[in-house]
């Protein structure tokens, strides 16, 4: 494509196998996304307009893997995107909204990749004019005590410009809060790593729109975190380079022994790592009982928790 509305360059993606996508009621929007594109094209009136953007990690490769910058009509809009970091699981949905006014007749949406190739599931562009009134108090926050983290779920607001959700904790009822994140969270739900076991907190959250109009709290919840004594599950340990980790998510299938450590019920193992299985395609870990167990990396740190 030379002028005119459309995608410039890349090709449309879709899985080869089918996996659920988390995060959305629409999950036929994510089955398929451009792929390797440069840029997205809209003729429109000059005006302003609410541009959201679709995103999930369809390869399920994990965090640190895909990153890119988007900029909409020369403004910046993801710096260094990682969606598998943000969304905090492969294959979640995860939508950036913002506003963008029109002054050429051409609304510009660009790509500049990172280290490697940019997905983009969905784009919706909705006339929308600067407003003030800020959206509802979002309902039923819940906090679940997790291992070494409190999970924090709460409901979609009903408008389709929010930018994000303003979670504060505090160390008592009725606070004082700090944010739990500088950034508003994108996507109705959030893992607080940086909670402590020990301390009872106490979480409230708000929704804050695309011109910056921010709503009041909803009804305040409490949560604490779950560590070795007091979780009910089965703890595994694995504790591998950081280097070694991205390079295991990138190529799975690799023959390259990846050295690791492994913990559990109080014993250590400290030469186990990544190797094939009895002739099998694919990755295990000495001492692990299943192939490929499910990891969360703690980035910049080499500890993952099973």
């Amino acid at each position: 494509m030379q002028d005119g509305s459309g995608r410039v360059g890349g090709w449309s993606y879709e899985q080869g196998t089918y996996r659920p996508v988390g995060g959305t009621p629409d999950e036929d929007l994510y089955v398929e996304a451009g792929y390797q594109w440069s840029e997205y094209r809209f003729d429109l009136p000059n005006d302003t307009y609410l541009v959201r953007l679709h995103f999930a990690d369809l390869l399920s490769d994990g965090p640190g893997l895909r990153y890119f910058d988007v900029t909409v009509e020369d403004s910046l809009l993801l710096d260094a995107y990682d969606v598998a970091l943000e969304a905090g699981d492969p294959n979640y949905a995860i939508t950036r909204a913002a506003g963008f006014t029109v002054t050429d007749g051409q609304l510009n949406v660009v790509g500049d990749p990172g280290d490697l190739d940019q997905f983009l599931s969905a784009i919706e562009v909705v006339t929308w004019p600067v407003e003030t009134d800020a959206p509802a108090a979002p309902a039923n926050l819940v906090a679940w005590p997790s291992y070494h983290q409190v999970s924090i779920d709460w409901d979609d607001t009903d408008a389709i410009d929010v930018e994000g959700y303003i979670l504060e904790r505090g160390e008592s009822p009725g606070g004082p809060y700090q944010l739990v994140q500088a950034e508003p969270i994108p996507n109705s739900r959030h893992h607080d790593v940086t909670a402590v076991p020990g301390i009872p907190y106490y979480y409230r959250v708000s929704a804050v729109d695309i011109w910056g109009n921010q709503g009041a709290p909803g009804a305040e919840v409490n949560g604490y975190v779950r560590d070795d004594a007091t979780s009910n599950l089965a703890v595994y340990e694995i504790e591998m380079d950081p280097g070694d980790y991205l390079g295991l998510l990138a190529d799975p299938h690799s023959d390259v022994y990846r050295h690791a450590t492994f913990r559990h019920d109080g014993q250590e193992w400290t030469d186990v790592g990544h190797q094939r299985a009895h002739g099998q395609e694919g990755p295990f870990f000495a001492g692990l009982d299943s192939q490929r167990p499910r990891a969360a990396f703690q980035a910049g740190t080499g500890a993952l928790a099973a």
